[in-house]
C-alpha cells in the first residue's frame, strides 16, 4: 500500500513503514519494536488527509481479497491527473516565479544536504542508544538482584554476626520486613527506561527523514519522466520528418505505403500527446517545487522540533519519577537502619 501511494503520489511525503527483518524476525524485542513502529506508521498516516482519503488507502483499509493485486490494478495516472489531484489536496499558490521560486529551490537543496549529513550520523546514534537502552535495563534489573543478595546476606552473615538477634537486621527485620520488601518491589518494578522512548523516537525520525528523502526523489523522478518524454518526442519527430520526406528508415524499410501513412498519423498523434505531457510535467514540477520549498520542508522541521520538545519533557518526567522512587526507597532503608541502631 505504501509503495503504491509513493508511486501514485510522486513528490509527496508518504509516511514510511518500518523495515522487515529477514533473520530473527520472531525475536520478542524486534516484534514489539516493529509493532510500536507500525502503530506509529498508522498514526502518522492519520495526520495526512490526502493519505487517509486517497483511493489507495481506502482500498487497503476497506476491501477484502487480494489487496496487493487490487492495488497493482490501479491505472497509471497522467501528469495532469496527478496535478489535478494535488490541486484538490494542497493549497498551493502556483502563480510564483523569480525570486520566491529560487528561494524554494535553495530550501530544497539545503534540506537535501542536511539529509545526506544527518542520516548517517543518526544511524550511528541509533545503535548507540540501543546499547544504552540495554545497559539501563540491565542496571535497573541489577537493583532487584542487589536487594535479593542483601536479604540472603542478612540471613547468613548478619544472623551470625548478631548472634541470632533479629533486631540487628535491617531489610529482614521481622517487624518491618514486609514493608521493605513491598517497597523494593514497587520501586524497581516502577522504574522506566528513558532511553527506550528516545531510541524509538530516533528510529521513527530516521524513517521520517527517509520518507522526506523519498518525496524529494519523487520530484526528481518527475523531472526524469519529463526528460524521457522529451527524448521520445525527439525520436518520433526525426522518424516523422524522414517518413514525411519519403525517406526509408530502419522502422519502415519493410512497410507498405499504407502502413507508412498510418505511421505518420500515429507519430503525429504521439508527438501531440508528448507536447501536452511535457507542458503538464513542467506545471507539476513547478507545483512540487513550491510544495517542498514553501510548505512541506518547513512543516516537517516544525513537527520535528515539537517532537524533540515532547521527548525531552517525557525523559525528564521519567528520570524525576525514577529518582523519586529510588530516593524514597533508600530513605526508607536509612530510617530502618536508624531504628536498628537505636
Amino acid at each position: 500500500m505504501r509503495n503504491t501511494l509513493a508511486q501514485r503520489w510522486p513528490g509527496i511525503y508518504i509516511p514510511p513503514i518500518p523495515e522487515k527483518k529477514l533473520v530473527g524476525n520472531n525475536d520478542e524485542e524486534f516484534v514489539e519494536e516493529r509493532r510500536s513502529l507500525l502503530e506509529r506508521f498508522m498514526k502518522e498516516c492519520g495526520k495526512y488527509e490526502y493519505v487517509t482519503h486517497s483511493k489507495e488507502f481506502k482500498l487497503f483499509a476497506r476491501e477484502k481479497g487480494d489487496i496487493e493485486k487490487m492495488l497493482s490494478a490501479l491505472g497509471r495516472l497522467t501528469p495532469m491527473q496527478i496535478l489535478e489531484k494535488y490541486r484538490l489536496n494542497f493549497n498551493i499558490d502556483e502563480d510564483q516565479e523569480g525570486s520566491p521560486l529560487s528561494h524554494y529551490k535553495e530550501n530544497i537543496i539545503d534540506f537535501q544536504q542536511f539529509l545526506r549529513k544527518a542520516i548517517p550520523v543518526m544511524e550511528i546514534q541509533k545503535r548507540q542508544l540501543k546499547k544504552m537502552m540495554t545497559v539501563r535495563d540491565e542496571q535497573d534489573a541489577s537493583y532487584q538482584q542487589i536487594i535479593t543478595s542483601i536479604f540472603k546476606y542478612e540471613d547468613n552473615n548478619v544472623e551470625f554476626y548478631g548472634e541470632g538477634d533479629p533486631n540487628k537486621r535491617i531489610l529482614t527485620n521481622p517487624d518491618i520486613h514486609g514493608d521493605v520488601k513491598e517497597r523494593a518491589d514497587a520501586t524497581f518494578n516502577g522504574l522506566r527506561n528513558p532511553y527506550r522512548e528516545a531510541y524509538l523516537m530516533l528510529k521513527g525520525e530516521l524513517l521520517d527523514l527517509k520518507g522526506m528523502s523519498d518525496a524529494l526523489a519523487g520530484r526528481e523522478n518527475v523531472v526524469k519522466m519529463m526528460s524521457a518524454t522529451e527524448a521520445k518526442k525527439r525520436d518520433n519527430q526525426q522518424e516523422l520528418e524522414k517518413l514525411s520526406q519519403g525517406k526509408t528508415t530502419l522502422k519502415s524499410i519493410f512497410k507498405s505505403s499504407k502502413s507508412k501513412e498510418n505511421d505518420i498519423l500515429n507519430l503525429q498523434a504521439a508527438i501531440e500527446v508528448a507536447n501536452k505531457d511535457i507542458a503538464d510535467y513542467k506545471k507539476l514540477i513547478h507545483f512540487l517545487t513550491i510544495y517542498h520549498g514553501q510548505v512541506a520542508i518547513n512543516k516537517f522541521k516544525r513537527e520535528k522540533q515539537r517532537q524533540y520538545l515532547r521527548l525531552m519533557h517525557n525523559m525528564s518526567v521519567k528520570e524525576i519519577s525514577n529518582s523519586h522512587l529510588q530516593a524514597t526507597f533508600w530513605n526508607t532503608i536509612l530510617e530502618v537502619g536508624q531504628k536498628t541502631n537505636n
